[in-house]
């Protein structure tokens, strides 16, 4: 099973984060999007070692960023226009459209959108998201 990770996610810092997890999640690689590291970075630039923390799971391999934006625009485009209302961002639009092309994958995130998002136009997608959001 593939993990994807959506924003503040992804900091191993979190101690409270990490404790909801559960704890293959951070043993497994972790397949996401520049979109998404982009979106953490930002999240995190006011967090202590935030940013820091993010590049450092890619600089130990940590996380994989196979996909190309460039290759699914037409794709995203759609979901971005179909969840407007919510507003859907771009990182949040790649996770779907990643979530859609690998069968498998979990999306472990802190945004309860995910609870509304649909890929392949119905299927839920299947997430790890805390009890309380």
């Amino acid at each position: 099973m593939e993990f994807a990770l959506d924003g503040i996610a992804i900091v191993p810092s979190s101690q409270h984060f990490l404790r909801i997890m559960p704890g293959p999640l951070f043993f497994k690689l972790n397949i996401l999007c520049e979109a998404v590291i982009s979106e953490s970075c930002f999240l995190l630039k006011h967090y202590e070692n935030g940013i820091d923390n993010v590049l450092k799971l890619i600089e130990r391999n940590l996380l994989a960023m196979p996909f190309r934006l460039e290759d699914e625009l037409s794709s995203i485009k759609i979901l971005l226009g179909k969840y407007a209302n919510i507003p859907m961002s771009l990182a949040d639009g790649c996770l779907v459209r990643m979530a859609e092309q690998n069968a498998d994958s979990v999306i472990c995130t802190l945004d309860s959108d995910f609870k509304i998002y649909r890929k392949d136009r119905r299927k839920v997608i299947p997430t790890i998201i805390p009890a309380d959001i």
